[in-house]
């Protein structure tokens, strides 16, 4: 019996789905190249969304087609995600604009939530950050702040350049960053990177309809590119071989 493969570029296809471009508003978005699937195939569309200001959104959604020129196309009603800005990225950034003492950045990250103060002096186990010496120091406070061993945020990595502080998930994919400000014109949160699945499968399709692609939708300000990982993944139940016996033995 030859060996079974366990390289996934034989069990899977990859495509590029959807090229680095800007976002569009709803509802034509930007619409992604069609894959042809078959009707016991899956498709998974990983979709990268990039700035994400404080209250924008991108819409993600699967759209089927009878060809792969977009023939028919229309939106999968039951096949669409949001990404919403401050919520499950990759890498958020934090702008400081002379934030006020008392202001707080709460950053939940792998199911913990950490809370930080602006506070007129540094205070690492309480998690204050010092705001009292302009914005490029009160970002340098909250990066040590964030970064500290003892009272920080596990796994996660902020960089402070010049008054802004870029937090970036150690271990990508590990988890998620969501971040809330209690002030945000003097802390300014932008999702410098969110990932969003969707995932797909022939019996969501319109009989007749063949090909999906990925739309997304949001502010003309943020950026998208999308991955489609499509396989034949029908479950293929073992069969107990059996071997041949000689009853003259």
């Amino acid at each position: 019996m030859p060996a079974m493969s366990s390289l996934l570029l034989e069990r899977a296809r990859y495509v590029l789905a959807l090229v680095p471009q800007p976002v569009a508003l709803a509802p034509a978005g930007v619409l992604g190249w069609f894959v042809r699937m078959g009707v016991s195939a899956k498709v998974i569309f990983l979709v990268i969304i990039e700035n994400l200001a404080d209250g924008e959104a991108a819409v993600c959604t699967v759209v089927e087609a009878t060809s792969a020129a977009g023939a028919g196309a229309a939106n999968i009603v039951t096949a669409t995600a949001t990404a919403t800005a401050g919520t499950g990225a990759s890498r958020m950034q934090l702008t400081m604009n002379a934030p006020i003492v008392g202001s707080t950045v709460t950053i939940t990250a792998g199911g913990a939530a950490h809370l930080f103060t602006a506070q007129a002096a540094q205070n690492l186990p309480l998690h204050q950050f010092n705001q009292a010496a302009g914005d490029n120091a009160t970002a340098t406070s909250l990066a040590a702040c964030v970064n500290s061993a003892l009272y920080g945020v596990p796994g996660v990595t902020a960089v402070a350049i010049g008054p802004t502080v870029i937090l970036t998930v150690n271990e990508t994919g590990a988890f998620t960053i969501t971040c809330a400000v209690s002030t945000p014109l003097t802390i300014i949160p932008v999702a410098l990177e969110s990932v969003v699945l969707l995932e797909v499968d022939g019996t969501a399709l319109t009989a007749g309809f063949t090909h999906v692609a990925a739309r997304v939708s949001g502010p003309v300000t943020a950026f998208t590119e999308a991955i489609a990982m499509q396989g034949d993944l029908r479950y293929v139940p073992p069969t107990q071989p059996v071997a041949a016996q000689d009853d003259d033995s």
